[in-house]
């Protein structure tokens, strides 16, 4: 039985949750090849700025997570491909997550480099995000999974603005459930930065489905 400590350090994982790893990995294993054969592209560069420890218990069982799954396939990726580089970026603001993390990555090959950080995710991406300007043969994929309902838009931006993929998971179902609850400053104000918006006119959101997906709406338009 797994002690307390490292209970906190690897979290259990839902069969939903599980799925999401494998499309997660099938998607990004059919992204590298399609790129890597177009003659542009010189490199590919994955960042997973919220990876957790990178495994997972499941009715007892070790899962991999999405950084040990992806890392695996670009580094067979990068095999394939050796006059190309391939670079992946993970990080978690637990130092003791990314100890755990190390312990189930493969290891740095001539063309293949994985960079483990233990930062706040806007800090990783506030320094990634201006290097990529310019470097069009450069293709990305940003995996942007945070654990609550907390997106921040302006880091984000650099990425919207360059050639490359940005992915982010946000469960609108949680939402809906929880921003009539809210009572926190800290929190409102995480919401109102997520949806930019004031708090007050969130509130109809969980109640009425329409509010939302309007509210929605106004945001890709102004993104």
């Amino acid at each position: 039985m797994a002690s307390s400590n490292n209970s906190k350090i690897i979290s259990k994982a839902s069969p939903h949750t599980i799925m999401k790893f494998k499309l997660v990995e099938e998607y990004i294993k059919a992204w590298a090849q399609k790129l890597m054969l177009n003659s542009s592209c010189y490199g590919l560069v994955f960042i997973d700025c919220m990876c957790n420890s990178g495994v997972y218990t499941y009715n007892g069982e070790t899962v991999e997570g999405t950084p040990v799954r992806v890392a695996k396939v670009l580094l067979d990726v990068a095999r394939t491909y050796p006059q190309k580089q391939v670079q992946i970026y993970l990080n978690d603001n637990s130092q003791e997550k990314v100890d755990e993390l190390k312990k189930h990555l493969p290891v740095d090959e001539g063309n293949f480099k994985i960079i483990v950080t233990a930062k706040d995710r806007d800090e990783l991406l506030e320094t990634i995000g201006p290097q990529l300007y310019g470097r069009q043969h450069l293709h990305y994929f940003l995996f942007y999974d945070p654990y609550d309902a907390s997106i921040n838009w302006p880091v984000l931006i650099p990425f919207l603005r360059n050639w490359g993929e940005v992915m982010i998971n946000h469960m609108v179902s949680a939402t809906i459930r929880a921003i009539t609850q809210v009572r926190r400053e800290a929190t409102k104000e995480k919401y109102a930065n997520t949806y930019l918006t004031d708090f007050e006119k969130l509130i109809p959101f969980g109640s009425e489905k329409k509010a939302y997906e309007e509210r929605v709406e106004e945001i890709i338009q102004v993104l």
